[in-house]
């Protein structure tokens, strides 16, 4: 969700008008925040496809009143122009989860009609606030896609999804880059323990493909849709 469009922080087009500073922008995300806290399957993306510069204490203070509001439930991402990454403003940022260009890659490299939500994947508890775990896969079960947002261990019913072999990645959304971890058996609750040490600035996706399918290491094409 877009809590404001990119014109009203920057008017680089559009019809403007600028209207939030780094006071009034904090207590709109404290509000919206608070408003849609418990609303599932939910990301806020600021930017608004717009680029950061000078503006950067007015995005941070809009994303630390979404946090403070909404108690670290919902992700939180920048979209930036067209050719830019979040990275080059707010790359050591704590509230941001995922940098755009690289989970768009990881998203379409699988494919993607049909892709649902399911919680259920997650054996045992899936973490409150910021270290809530969501995961959600293919509607053929070929494959599922688990956001770990602050690295903590994360436990799968590999018996939910089509096997019988299951191969499986570390996706890291920071660089786009994938490392394989190994193949297991679609059968019981698997433990998958990311690298690093767990913190804010440690998230990765844990993919798991059915192996028969051959599909290439997350965030690369498919060709598929």
């Amino acid at each position: 969700m877009l809590p404001t469009w990119g014109d009203k922080v920057t008017k680089a087009w559009g019809i403007g008008p600028e209207i939030f500073t780094p006071a009034n922008a904090e207590a709109y995300g404290r509000f919206l925040g608070r408003r849609y806290k418990d609303a599932p399957n939910l990301i806020w993306i600021l930017g608004g496809d717009r680029v950061a510069d000078g503006k950067e204490a007015v995005w941070r203070a809009m994303a630390k009143g979404l946090a403070e509001g909404d108690g670290g439930r919902h992700l939180m991402t920048y979209h930036p122009q067209g050719g830019r990454s979040s990275s080059a403003w707010f790359h050591r940022d704590g509230w941001l989860a995922f940098h755009m260009l690289h989970v768009r890659n990881l998203l379409l490299s699988r494919p993607f009609l049909g892709r649902v939500p399911d919680q259920s994947l997650i054996a045992g508890d899936p973490g409150q606030g910021p270290d809530h775990v969501r995961a959600t896969r293919a509607g053929d079960r070929s494959y599922a896609m688990l956001y770990l947002p602050t690295g903590k261990p994360v436990a799968v019913d590999l018996a939910k999804l089509a096997g019988p072999k299951l191969k499986a990645w570390w996706f890291d959304p920071r660089t786009g880059k994938a490392a394989a971890i190994g193949q297991f058996e679609a059968k019981k609750p698997t433990s998958f323990d990311p690298p690093g040490t767990p913190g804010r600035d440690n998230d990765w996706v844990l993919v798991l493909d059915d192996a028969s399918k051959g599909y290439p290491p997350p965030g690369a094409s498919t060709g598929n849709p």
